[in-house]
């Protein structure tokens, strides 16, 4: 059931990271949309675009798909940090190398060959990266 509500890296994510580390869904979810978006931006850049329209992107006119992607992820963290008042992933006190060790457990958790583009460890470890970052 849960295939079909467009589950991805991104609950990938907080499955692993969340029961590991005690963060709250949730958040987790929330600290991994930028790599998310990111990540899918250049295989989706009509839906990363929509996304940050909801939430009140400005795209320039002639804007490139990069600059867009980047432009959505900018305002979604502003909508997350500034608008929720999503506290800083830095208050679990997680160090970013110990988030991306758990690459290969997000690799293979069920719902990360939900998202679109084919995943490898590399650009999970990329992804992990991104998690959390302001």
């Amino acid at each position: 059931m849960l295939n079909n509500a467009g589950t991805n890296i991104g609950h990938s994510s907080a499955h692993i990271l969340g029961s590991k580390y005690h963060i709250v869904h949730g958040e987790a979810v929330a600290y991994a949309l930028p790599g998310v978006l990111k990540l899918v931006g250049p295989i989706l850049p009509k839906k990363v675009r929509e996304i940050g329209q909801i939430i009140g992107a400005q795209y320039p006119e002639d804007a490139p798909e990069s600059q867009t992607t980047d432009i959505a992820i900018h305002t979604y963290k502003d909508f997350r940090d500034n608008i929720l008042g999503l506290h800083p992933f830095s208050d679990y006190k997680i160090q970013q190398d110990d988030v991306v060790s758990n690459a290969d457990d997000v690799l293979h958790e069920q719902f990360a060959g939900n998202t679109p583009g084919n995943l490898n460890l590399e650009k999970v470890t990329s992804f992990l990266n991104e998690f959390g970052k302001q």
